[in-house]
């Protein structure tokens, strides 16, 4: 139960890190690579 609680905890930790770099990522970009994304996935496709 505890590691449990532990794990999630440790998840969310992580997720909300990744989320926080990968935002700032974004905004130091540009909104330019979100608008290339789907390009390159219908390609792909």
């Amino acid at each position: 139960m505890v590691i449990q609680f532990l794990r999630s905890l440790f998840y969310g930790v992580v997720y909300v890190k990744t989320r926080n770099i990968i935002s700032s990522f974004v905004a130091h970009s540009g909104v330019n690579l979100w608008g290339l994304l789907p390009i390159k996935f219908s390609k792909q496709n």
